[in-house]
């Protein structure tokens, strides 16, 4: 808006929730490959620094039932403080996300980005690939979705458009928002070309 630059089918957006489509697809691909069984305690799948309740399955966390505590209920001071500072994976885990759980793992749902977070890094430790190289090499590449890509927080981003708010009647920048934190449950870049294809393809 700022440069009055009109979108188009090229235009880039960041998907946010809409990623988490992608991260639940890896899970399955790994699991139909046999390297993962989805029934299984997701801490089998997770290197040892990032273990969570043995009773919380892999598909607990693909269906929001884990029980998780829910640290985007805006009652602590995550977005004002730690959302601002150096991404750090072992103390993002370590504050937020290894707390005791709040429900029993299948008992309620509760959607909660700490399920896709942990997911995402399953998929890295059982593919020994980065969250973002496994979705190109065998998501994106293989269906020919060469506009999508897996934001990192700092890449430059061809055709990104940038993200604005409705505040009351007003429209407002988009506050900062540091993708780093969003792993596995947004983060994906993409354009309406590719998410054509994606949907064709899932049809």
């Amino acid at each position: 808006m700022e440069f009055g630059i009109k979108n188009t089918l090229a235009s880039r957006f960041s998907l946010a929730s809409m990623s988490k489509q992608f991260t639940a697809f890896a899970v399955m691909l790994l699991h139909d490959k046999g390297l993962l069984d989805v029934d299984q305690p997701a801490r089998l799948y997770l290197p040892a620094e990032l273990a969570i309740d043995e009773s919380i399955t892999v598909h607990h966390l693909l269906s929001h039932t884990s029980g998780l505590y829910n640290f985007y209920n805006f009652e602590n001071d995550f977005f004002g403080g730690d959302y601002r500072l150096d991404y750090s994976r072992t103390r993002f885990f370590g504050q937020y996300i290894n707390k005791k759980p709040t429900k029993p793992a299948g008992a309620a749902y509760d959607y909660n980005n700490s399920n896709y977070n942990l997911l995402a890094w399953i998929i890295e430790h059982v593919s020994g690939e980065k969250y973002g190289e496994f979705l190109h090499r065998h998501l994106f590449l293989p269906l020919g979705m060469t506009n999508s890509m897996v934001d990192d927080g700092g890449a430059v981003i061809e055709n990104r458009s940038s993200n604005y708010i409705t505040d009351f009647a007003e429209t407002v920048k988009c506050p900062y928002y540091n993708e780093k934190f969003s792993i596995g449950a947004a983060a994906v870049v993409s354009d309406c070309g590719d998410l054509y294809v994606y949907a064709a393809f899932l049809r």
